[in-house]
């Protein structure tokens, strides 16, 4: 019994935080398809660039950008420590990161009702891909979880309920 509830314990200690990662990746997804399918596109003007080596193969390319809508500045830009903030990084693939710095200029696709939700539009569909992957692998480990969870607590259960009829 002592292990099955060491069982359940580990169980809810890699489904808590796969299920708080699958509602966020679940409401990126959803907003990402809003913005797909009532935002407008537009072209901002290329502020900066940087590229980010992640590991040998792997390298990030990011622009930040500026547009205006209604006399209004998008993104709005932060007052602390504006160089260090990641936030403020769009990722482009190699080739579209190309074109946006030697143009400077890039096509962003933004919401009217929101302006500040908005993104540089993707030459390719990664960004769909990689959170349908995570969303996907974040859901297996979840039913998995929560289906060994059922297991060892019908295990308990049942031990409980053969207890009793020995008494």
């Amino acid at each position: 019994m002592k292990r099955n509830i060491i069982s359940i314990v580990l169980s809810l200690v890699i489904l808590i935080p796969a299920l708080i990662t699958s509602y966020i990746t679940f409401t990126s997804i959803r907003s990402e398809i809003k913005l797909n399918l009532f935002g407008k596109i537009t072209t901002a003007e290329v502020i900066a660039t940087r590229i980010r080596p992640i590991t040998a193969e792997k390298i990030i390319y990011e622009l930040q950008y500026a547009f205006f809508i209604d006399d209004q500045k998008y993104p709005l830009p932060t007052d602390d420590n504006e160089d260090n903030d990641d936030e403020n990084w769009a990722s482009l693939p190699k080739q579209q990161w190309e074109s946006a710095k030697e143009s400077g200029k890039v096509e962003i696709l933004f919401l009217p009702a929101d302006p500040t939700n908005n993104h540089p539009v993707f030459s390719d569909g990664s960004f769909f891909y990689e959170m349908a992957i995570t969303l996907i692998v974040l859901l297996v480990i979840s039913i998995g979880c929560g289906l060994s969870i059922n297991h060892q607590l019908k295990i308990i259960n049942s031990r409980v309920h053969t207890d009793k009829q020995r008494q």
